[in-house]
């Protein structure tokens, strides 16, 4: 998925003349990717249970599911 994303990025930017290119990320890149969001999720939650927020939850929620997409770009 990231791959794909970043191929299109890349061609509508070349398309409109810019002279950007997005680099496929390297497996050391996603597994600290995954880290970051496990810390955020693990993070989010406990603080949303304790304050009973729900932004804080589904912030945990979005998290977690960053989490689950880069382990699949990992796996590919």
């Amino acid at each position: 998925m990231i791959k794909t994303i970043n191929k299109r990025i890349n061609k509508i930017n070349r398309a409109i003349g810019l002279d950007l290119v997005i680099k496929e990320p390297s497996k050391e890149v996603l597994t600290m990717n995954q880290w970051i969001n496990a810390a955020a999720t693990v993070t989010c939650v406990s603080l949303g249970i304790v304050y009973s927020s729900k932004v804080l939850l589904g912030l945990g929620a979005l998290s977690a599911a960053g989490m689950a997409i880069v382990q699949l770009e990992k796996k590919k």
